[in-house]
């Protein structure tokens, strides 16, 4: 079961996650922020 939980949250993840990659690398920083926003990330000197 732990294997095919794996599997299916990669094939879930794994186009959005290459897409953000390659915004990021493309230094396109609206999609960053979109990112950013959709997973509540911040960054660990905003959480200090």
């Amino acid at each position: 079961i732990e294997e095919l939980t794996k599997a299916v949250v990669e094939s879930i993840v794994s186009t959005p996650m290459n897409n953000i990659r390659k915004a990021s690398e493309q230094g396109n920083p609206d999609i960053i922020k979109m990112a950013s926003k959709l997973f509540d990330y911040k960054k660990q000197k905003e959480l200090d």
